[in-house]
């Protein structure tokens, strides 16, 4: 199970938001490069970076701060925020970002969705289902950063992109995000029973150690965490440690 510490830009600095609300962010450094460089010197391989402002502005607003984390450090990036059409996929993808992220766009305009894994890849797409209402029989997602939700479920979207070879779902349940309460483990749980051979991602909520040890146990690919690493309530070299984990 790999590990991606997460660095989600807000103003040019490295924020967290609790449950997807940007009144809640909460600056921890104004230089998220620097965040990214003391990641990698904790022994992480990879980084999960959000463009909140991108979020915001539907466009791609801080793809300079991201090529410059990509320059300076050996990171694999994964990015997500305001990404839209090929040309900002491109734009990142140029800058040596390993995957991009897609998430309300899955919904709003799965044609064009369908057009970027046509061709970008499934392997160069992580796509992000984010959803509410987690411990019904039908968790939804959803859009507009977390601010709307949609009448599409969990399983209805990962069966749809299942067509077009989807191979990577960064699931959140956004009640947990942030909030120190733990992951949804019965979540994820549910997920990988329906789709066996699917890679996920968990994020939202991971507060503990024995968290990582039962996701990892679940067979989890990955999992995101933020919060966890920046309050310290334990620390990337502490995660490496788990059994199944790896940079």
């Amino acid at each position: 199970m790999k590990i991606f510490p997460a660095i989600d830009i807000l103003n040019d600095c490295a924020v967290r938001l609790t449950k997807g609300d940007f009144e809640s962010a909460k600056t921890y450094s104004a230089d998220p490069v620097d965040v990214a460089r003391k990641f990698e010197a904790a022994g992480a391989k990879y980084l999960h970076v959000v463009d909140l402002d991108g979020t915001k502005y539907g466009r791609s607003v801080s793809i300079k701060t991201i090529a410059t984390i990509q320059r300076e450090t050996g990171l694999r990036l994964q990015v997500g925020g305001g990404i839209r059409t090929l040309e900002d996929a491109m734009r990142l993808i140029n800058e040596g970002v390993e995957r991009i992220i897609i998430g309300s766009l899955a919904v709003q305009d799965p044609s064009t969705v369908a057009s970027l894994f046509q061709a970008l890849g499934p392997g160069r797409i992580t796509l992000a289902l984010d959803c509410q209402n987690c411990d019904s029989d039908t968790p939804l997602i959803a859009v507009n950063g977390w601010q709307t939700r949609s009448n599409r479920s969990l399983w209805e979207m990962v069966s749809y992109y299942r067509t077009y070879g989807v191979s990577r779902i960064l699931c959140t349940d956004i009640e947990c995000d942030g909030a120190g309460c733990g992951s949804n483990l019965s979540l994820y749980r549910r997920l990988l029973e329906r789709y066996p051979g699917l890679n996920v991602q968990a994020s939202g909520g991971i507060a503990t150690l024995a968290e990582l040890t039962e996701l990892a146990s679940m067979g989890m690919e990955s999992c995101v965490i933020g919060k966890s690493f920046y309050e310290s309530q334990f620390s990337v070299s502490a995660a490496l440690t788990i059994q199944g984990a790896s940079c």
